[in-house]
């Protein structure tokens, strides 16, 4: 009889172990916390049984407020790579959401991973372009490597083909200090392209602030060239745009 009392008791010990071993993992899951957290909370666990009731009654309650609290944080995987839905940016107070995210293809090859993120998202592409509110267009280069020339063909001729020939001109003193900001660049090299509202344009490599483009009408002239009549692709333009 004691023997079928002691299976009983050791098989309700694991039984509850496992429940909190379900609830700590979805909440480090869903929380991410660090594995040094997830350690002490395991040796926690295995202990769980020598805790009062009331005592794990007040945690499990204090980890239930802390879920309430503490948002996921959500990712989108393309390429290998992953971009955040919602991201800062240095200098502006509101968060940024993910509006579109597509790769730039040139014949069969990955150049880069485009993202698009607003304050507010939108799919009306001239509500994307002439919205006064901030924004950041993200280049991850996943090529090899793209020479500095290279680069500046394509963004001369992605200005050429969106803007008239008086835009063109009136910005070209823009353009030209825009081009001597890049450089060449190779796999996993990021450029921020961010619209900050009151600076202007400003251009950073990798985390470091490359320069500024104070003219307020420069950001939407750079817009174009993946969301204008002549876009680099179509189909980066529709993913950008949020239509897909």
């Amino acid at each position: 009889m004691n023997t079928i009392k002691g299976n009983r008791y050791k098989t309700a010990k694991q039984n509850i172990n496992d429940i909190y071993s379900l609830f700590f993992e979805r909440f480090l899951r869903v929380t991410h916390v660090e594995l040094g957290v997830k350690v002490r909370v395991g040796i926690m666990i295995e202990s769980g049984l020598n805790l009062n009731r009331r005592l794990l009654m007040k945690i499990f309650g204090l980890l239930g407020l802390l879920l309430v609290f503490i948002q996921p944080v959500y990712a989108v995987d393309i390429a290998d790579r992953s971009f955040a839905e919602v991201t800062t940016m240095t200098g502006y107070e509101h968060d940024l959401k993910l509006n579109g995210i597509g790769v730039r293809y040139k014949f069969f090859f990955k150049i880069y991973i485009a993202a698009l993120y607003m304050e507010n998202t939108a799919t009306d592409l001239n509500m994307i372009i002439e919205s006064k509110q901030g924004k950041r267009m993200v280049m991850h280069f996943v090529y090899d490597k793209v020479e500095k020339e290279k680069l500046v063909d394509a963004w001369l001729d992605g200005f050429e083909s969106n803007l008239g020939e008086e835009e063109y001109k009136r910005l070209e003193p823009a353009i030209k200090k825009f081009n001597a900001l890049f450089d060449t660049v190779v796999t996993d090299d990021v450029y921020y392209l961010d619209w900050i509202p009151g600076s202007g344009t400003r251009v950073s490599l990798n985390g470091q602030e490359k320069g500024v483009i104070e003219d307020e009408s420069f950001y939407p002239a750079l817009l174009k060239i993946w969301l204008g009549d002549e876009p680099v692709n179509e189909e980066l333009k529709q993913a950008l745009s949020g239509a897909d």
